[in-house]
């Protein structure tokens, strides 16, 4: 299930291309299209994974988002991933590295069992909690000086 929109309407690169390519979708396919900010956390609960394969990314919610609710995520190998979340996700290259992440999560218990709690570390270095007491330190420490 793919669950959002087209970004920017079209003006990124395969833009135009990808309305063509939602008509013509496999059987096992399903795109409800956009849904309501507020009915996401429902939405990502009754997810298995979390695949966010975009070849360009700057600090992207939705991951975080996904993770909040411990789901394995599997990304692209992008520098901002690794620089944003560390080694919390599963990455990916290629159509068949996707492919055996994703057969492995569906097969492998132990495997899914880890990059769920993976999950759960990465929303938990980020969640509120956290980042305040990162910036107390913070704000302290340049007090003292």
């Amino acid at each position: 299930v793919w669950i959002g929109g087209q970004t920017f309407n079209g003006v990124t690169e395969q833009g135009k291309e990808l309305p063509h390519l939602l008509k013509k979708l496999p059987p096992n396919v399903h795109f409800p299209g956009i849904f309501a900010y507020e009915d996401m956390p429902a939405i990502q609960n009754a997810a298995d994974v979390f695949f966010f394969p975009s070849f360009q990314e700057n600090a992207p919610m939705g991951p975080l988002e996904a993770a909040s609710v411990s789901l394995p995520l599997v990304l692209r190998d992008l520098i901002e991933y690794k620089a944003l979340y560390k080694e919390n996700y599963l990455a990916g290259h290629t159509h068949d590295d996707f492919h055996k992440l994703l057969r492995k999560l569906a097969h492998d218990k132990s495997f899914y069992r880890e990059a769920s709690q993976n999950s759960h570390k990465l929303a938990s270095h980020f969640s509120f909690a956290t980042r305040s007491k990162q910036l107390l330190t913070y704000y302290n420490s340049l007090l003292k000086k």
